[in-house]
């Protein structure tokens, strides 16, 4: 209920108008002047209720504003940095964590966290975090720490991520064909029917058309496309490293 509600129904007893008082003339009579007079002390009561609600109102639109501005201020300090933080985070994505946890990118780096080359890193939960932030800190420059908390940050580096992970896979896609020894056009072109190609299919460790599965380390992954069932050979077609 509004603070001056029961006042106004106070003139409406009176036959009054908050807003509108009329002021009896000089030969108005005593009864008239003492009803006017008893019309403007409600009237004085209303507008003091009145001016202490919207003081009330001020404080709290006052009191807010600071938050806006705090969180504004923040976003142009980070905006600043938007270069930057998308270098590094395309950097970060490659090189170090492809998909980082968005909650982690917003936590602050303890004091004396678990250092991330350490044998020590996935002992817990926690050490695995701490390892995980400090990581993430000595990645990004100094300059980069004091924002790295907003979601603006957090929000940035998983937008630049994916997309340095897809323009990566687009220059793959172009030279291929060159690693292997095949026309271009079997990669550049993504409807291309690869799997009716033989050496496709030889790279990818496919024997089948029709019911294609793949494997988890196909034959190229290996030299000479020989499988190691023991997988200590994976990794070590020296073509895809040239």
């Amino acid at each position: 209920m509004h603070p001056n509600s029961d006042m106004e129904s106070d003139f409406n007893v009176l036959g009054g108008d908050p807003e509108h008082i009329s002021i009896p003339g000089p030969s108005a009579s005593k009864g008239e002047l003492l009803e006017t007079l008893q019309v403007l002390q409600v009237q004085m009561q209303w507008l003091q209720a009145e001016n202490k609600s919207i003081k009330e109102e001020n404080k709290t639109l006052h009191a807010d504003k600071p938050k806006q501005k705090r969180c504004a201020d923040t976003q142009h300090e980070v905006s600043i940095h938007e270069d930057t933080i998308t270098i590094y985070a395309r950097k970060y994505g490659m090189m170090v964590e492809m998909f980082p946890s968005s909650e982690l990118l917003n936590k602050k780096c303890p004091v004396s966290p678990t250092a991330f080359d350490s044998s020590k890193q996935y002992v817990t939960a926690a050490m695995e975090e701490s390892a995980f932030l400090d990581e993430l800190y000595h990645h990004f420059p100094e300059s980069l720490h004091k924002v790295m908390e907003s979601s603006y940050f957090s929000d940035l580096v998983l937008k630049s991520i994916p997309n340095a992970c897809a323009n990566e896979i687009k220059k793959l896609h172009g030279v291929t064909g060159d690693i292997f020894g095949l026309p271009t056009k079997y990669f550049t072109n993504l409807q291309y029917d690869r799997v009716s190609l033989p050496e496709i299919r030889q790279l990818l460790g496919v024997t089948s058309t029709s019911n294609v599965v793949y494997k988890i380390f196909p034959p190229v992954l290996f030299p000479k496309l020989i499988e190691d069932k023991s997988l200590k050979t994976v990794f070590g077609n020296w073509e895809l490293l040239v």
